[in-house]
């Protein structure tokens, strides 16, 4: 598989999530929550390049990637989404560092 096409998957995959979530969620759906969906989605798909487990390079992040590192709560997309076959924790955590969003002190990702 070629990257760009692991991006599109990745990005489709959290699409449908929040879609399903949404739907048959017990919560009425909020403007917060499909923000935060979308900010989500737009940190894996500008971000994807340097949170991504296929090499162990890390990369400093562009301004895009940070634009939306920053909207983000990391503890939380670690906990849901870094289980290490796709996201790299270490670099998940180097990006939000990086871009001035940094892991609570106490969290692991």
């Amino acid at each position: 598989m070629t990257v760009s096409h692991i991006h599109h998957v990745m990005l489709l995959t959290i699409l449908v999530v929040g879609v399903i979530d949404a739907a048959l969620g017990q919560h009425p759906p909020s403007t917060i929550a499909e923000s935060r969906c979308w900010d989500t989605a737009n940190f894996v798909v500008h971000c994807s390049t340097f949170i991504h487990s296929l090499d162990r390079n890390q990369h400093a992040p562009n301004k895009k990637c940070c634009s939306y590192a920053q909207k983000i709560d990391i503890a939380v997309f670690c906990k849901k989404f870094v289980t290490g076959e796709i996201f790299s924790s270490d670099k998940v955590v180097h990006v939000a560092r990086i871009c001035g969003n940094p892991l609570p002190k106490g969290s692991k990702c």
